[in-house]
C-alpha cells in the first residue's frame, strides 16, 4: 500500500511537471468565462431556449470571438493546431493512424472535394489557427483567403504560417465570413472545416459564398448539426443540444436538412450530402466519438480517459499561481461538451461533426 501511495504521488508530481511546460503559453482570462457563460442558462436547456438564444443570435460575433479567446490555448492542448475530429483507419499489422495523421487525411479530404491544385485560390470560412488551411495549401499547392473574426487565432496563425513556412501562400482576412471584403467570383472554391456551427444564419452565409465563387466552382465542409434523428419533443435530446451547445459557443445547433435547405435557396446544386462517421466506418475506420468509451491503452484513448485526472492537475497549479485564474473552470467548461454532449449526442445518434457536403455554383465548366 505504502508502495502505491508513493507511486501515485510520483505519477501525480510528473503530471503536474508535464502540465507546467504545457501551460505557460495557455491565457485564459476570468472575465471572458463570465461573458461566455452571460450567453446561457447553463442549469435548464428550456429556459435557455425561451430566452438566451435570441440574445446569442443577435450577439453571434462577441459570441464567438469571447469563447475563443477563452477556450483556443485549452484547445490546441488537447487536439493540436489541427483541432477537429477524425476517423481512424488502420494502417499495418493491427496499428492504426494516429489521432493527427487522421485530422490531416480528414482536411485534405476537403482540398480534393474541390479538385485544388496549384492554380486555384480557396476561401477557408472560419479558419482557426489554421491548422487546416496550412494541411490544405501544402497538399494542394492552392492559395487561400483565410477568413477569421478573430485576432488572437489570426496572430498565431501567422506565427505558425511562417514557421512553417507556408505564410506566401495564404492570405488573412479579418472578417465575419457572413460578410467578407472578398470581391464577386474570385474564388474556385470555398470549403469550411467545423466553422459553419458558430452561423447564425446558414442562408446569409451560404448566399455570401455564393456570392464570391467563380461560376461552376465548388462549396464543401464539415459541420456539426443534429441529425434528422433529433426530436425536440424529447427533453434528453433537448438536453443534449444545450450542452453541446453551451460547449462549444454556437448560438444554437440545427438539423442537416436545414443547411440542404440554405444551399439550395442559395442557387447551389448539391452533388452529395452525408454523416461522413457512417461514410468513413463502412470503409474500415472507427466512428469519430471512440475517444471516449473504447477500453484501450492507445495514446490518443488513455488521454482522453485522463480529462478529470487533467482538470484536477490544473486545478492545483492555478491555486499555486502558475497558471491564470479561471483555467481549470474554462477547461471543465470544454470537457461538458466533449465528454457528455458530444458522446450521449452519439449515441442517441442524434448528432454529428461530421456532416459533409459538396455543392456547385450552377455555370462555367461542367462539373466533374
Amino acid at each position: 500500500m505504502l508502495w502505491g501511495l508513493v507511486a501515485a504521488l510520483a505519477i501525480s508530481g510528473l503530471g503536474l511537471f508535464w502540465l507546467k511546460r504545457k501551460l505557460p503559453s495557455v491565457d485564459v482570462h476570468s472575465e471572458d468565462l463570465v461573458r461566455h457563460l452571460e450567453m446561457y442558462d447553463t442549469a435548464d436547456a428550456d429556459a435557455d431556449e425561451r430566452n438566451k438564444k435570441g440574445q446569442r443570435k443577435e450577439k453571434y460575433l462577441e459570441l464567438v470571438d469571447n469563447y475563443y479567446n477563452l477556450t483556443t490555448d485549452i484547445l490546441h492542448l488537447i487536439w493540436g493546431p489541427h483541432y477537429s475530429t477524425g476517423i481512424q483507419f488502420p494502417v499495418e499489422n493491427g496499428k492504426w493512424q494516429t489521432y493527427r495523421a487522421c485530422q490531416q487525411m480528414y482536411q485534405c479530404y476537403l482540398g480534393l472535394s474541390l479538385g485544388a491544385d496549384e492554380s486555384m485560390t480557396l476561401g477557408d470560412f472560419g479558419c482557426g489557427t489554421g491548422g487546416p488551411t496550412r494541411c490544405i495549401a501544402q497538399f494542394t499547392g492552392a492559395r487561400i483567403k483565410a477568413v477569421n473574426i478573430n485576432k488572437k487565432h489570426l496572430a498565431q496563425m501567422k506565427k505558425w504560417n511562417e514557421e512553417f513556412q507556408i505564410d506566401h501562400q495564404i492570405d488573412l482576412v479579418c472578417a465575419d465570413y457572413h460578410h467578407t471584403p472578398l470581391a464577386d467570383g474570385s474564388l474556385d472554391g470555398v470549403y469550411m472545416c467545423e466553422s459553419l456551427a458558430h452561423s447564425p444564419d446558414y442562408k446569409m452565409l451560404c448566399r455570401e459564398v455564393f456570392r464570391v465563387l467563380k461560376p461552376g466552382a465548388r462549396f464543401t465542409g464539415f459541420n456539426w448539426e443534429l441529425t434528422e434523428k433529433y426530436d425536440p419533443n424529447d427533453p434528453n435530446h433537448r438536453r443534449i443540444r444545450h450542452l453541446i451547445e453551451y460547449g462549444v459557443g454556437v448560438c444554437g445547433l440545427v438539423k442537416m436538412s436545414d443547411l440542404t435547405e440554405a444551399l439550395k435557396e442559395a442557387g447551389f446544386e448539391i452533388i452529395t450530402q452525408r454523416d461522413h462517421n457512417d461514410f468513413a466506418v463502412s470503409l474500415g475506420g472507427k466512428r469519430w466519438w471512440y475517444l471516449f468509451e473504447e477500453k484501450s491503452l492507445s495514446l490518443e484513448v488513455l488521454f482522453s480517459s485522463l480529462t478529470t485526472v487533467l482538470h484536477s492537475g490544473i486545478w492545483v497549479l492555478e491555486k499555486l499561481r502558475l497558471v491564470p485564474p479561471a483555467t481549470a473552470r474554462a477547461y471543465k467548461h470544454l470537457m461538458v461538451a466533449l465528454r457528455v454532449g458530444m458522446h450521449d449526442g452519439a449515441k442517441e445518434g442524434i448528432f454529428t461533426p461530421m456532416h459533409y457536403w459538396l455543392a456547385r455554383k450552377p455555370g462555367g465548366l461542367p462539373a466533374r
